[in-house]
């Protein structure tokens, strides 16, 4: 869940690397364009933009297993430093869907935002309520065209 989140939110600086680095896998880009780089144009922006969708809905398929191993934590230190970044995924997952910002910049949570969910997530029951969250207003953005938009749904729910 983690890895994942952080590979679709960092496609430009991975892109932009020399040598270019390339971690979205092949098997979701090559399903919008023959060149990941070129998803960075702007004249590849709407196939860029369902590329990063699909990598959202992708990264969403592993929330489940993510808090069933959060659910059997039972130190509360540890639960906290676990699900935290959790927490901070979903929110960089929901920060990044239909974004096409992703395209020219790493997008993050604002700090504000981070140091919210330092305090919201003290036990589960409290991370399930940020998840919940998140996914609602994930659900409430869902592009009804967008090719992703079934899987993202099953994601959600």
């Amino acid at each position: 869940f983690l890895q994942k989140t952080n590979i679709t939110r960092d496609y430009r600086e991975d892109i932009d690397q020399v040598p270019s680095r390339v971690f979205y896998p092949r098997s979701v880009w090559a399903r919008y364009t023959d060149d990941i780089a070129l998803l960075r144009e702007p004249e590849h922006r709407v196939a860029g933009v369902q590329c990063v969708n699909h990598m959202v809905a992708d990264a969403l398929r592993h929330a489940p297993a993510s808090l069933d191993y959060l659910s059997r934590l039972r130190q509360p230190d540890v639960f906290r430093f676990c699900a935290i970044p959790q927490a901070m995924a979903i929110a960089t997952l929901e920060r990044c869907y239909n974004n096409p910002e992703v395209l020219e910049r790493v997008v993050k949570i604002r700090k504000g935002e981070a140091l919210c969910l330092l305090e919201q997530c003290h036990d589960f029951a409290d991370t399930i309520a940020v998840f919940a969250s998140y996914t609602a207003v994930l659900r409430s953005r869902v592009v009804a065209d967008d090719p992703t938009a079934p899987a993202l749904r099953e994601a959600l729910d």
